[in-house]
């Protein structure tokens, strides 16, 4: 099926750029062909960050969406219409390397055709998960948060495993690389909330969006995994080493569920984390 490619842009945008995109579009949709691909990818470009935020603030009114942060990701995307759109923002990677914006928009377009559909941003919360969830202090709207942080990290790694295995590896490294060249604000938060148990919970899941698409690599025997992994560990040296080598086996053991359906993922790996009394 082919896939048809809609890009709007806000006014002033260079078109120079939007064109680099469409060409990034077509190299993607071409490469994974032999996936789903949706009907429709919509492609939007910002000139200005506040744009962005107001569509995100304007769409989640609308149509109920509870999620947080999209707007500050070098790209992001979404399907909460049915289909994938992605939201790249000219502002805000206007000081990065060409190789970082190429890596981080062939990560959304990615995304756009393994998770184009609803099925990816609507999650399932069992009664075992509410329960447990409880027994930490999880409320139910910090509860979606978490599981919604962890599904960030879950579709990461589907998507480095995907373009890893095709010629647009390097790009992936380079964006893993730049995610991990400044962990402050990180640092900043760990060291405010590391004995509240559920928002240490939620620490940890935020710092798989970077782990779990290297322990995946490393599940792959892709020969960068480790040196991403050794650059993962010296960036988050503030964590004790005991805290890190735990998160690193919770990512391993993570990464082994990839063969089973998406929500069935998901939830396991929200449910190990409440219950995992070492993290």
């Amino acid at each position: 099926m082919q896939t048809s490619i809609e890009i709007h842009c806000s006014e002033n945008t260079d078109s120079k750029f939007a064109g680099q995109i469409r060409l990034w579009a077509e190299e993607i949709v071409g490469s994974l062909a032999g996936e789903a691909a949706p009907k429709l990818l919509s492609i939007r470009i910002y000139r200005l960050i506040d744009e962005l935020r107001l569509f995100f603030r304007q769409e989640k009114e609308a149509l109920g969406v509870v999620s947080e942060g999209e707007a500050e990701f070098i790209a992001t995307h979404e399907a909460w219409r049915g289909y994938p759109r992605i939201h790249i923002c000219s502002e805000q990677i206007k000081d990065l390397s060409r190789i970082v914006v190429q890596g981080a928009v062939q990560h959304e377009l990615a995304h756009a055709i393994l998770h184009g559909t609803l099925e990816f941003y609507t999650f399932r919360y069992s009664r075992h998960l509410i329960a447990a969830g409880k027994t930490l202090g999880f409320d139910m709207q910090l509860l979606q948060q978490l599981v919604y942080l962890i599904s960030i990290a879950l579709k990461d790694a589907e998507v480095v495993r995907k373009l890893a295995e095709t010629e647009f590896e390097s790009g992936q490294i380079a964006l893993l690389k730049h995610m991990l060249s400044d962990t402050h604000d990180e640092h900043s938060v760990w060291d405010t909330i590391r004995t509240l148990p559920s928002q240490r919970k939620m620490a940890v899941a935020i710092f798989l969006k970077v782990l779990q698409p290297i322990k995946t690599l490393i599940a792959m025997r892709n020969e960068t995994g480790n040196c991403l992994q050794r650059l993962w560990e010296h960036s988050y040296d503030w964590l004790s080493e005991e805290e890190r080598h735990r998160m690193m086996r919770f990512a391993a053991n993570t990464a082994a569920g990839t063969t089973r359906p998406f929500q069935n993922w998901l939830e396991e790996t929200a449910l190990n984390l409440i219950v995992d009394p070492r993290l």
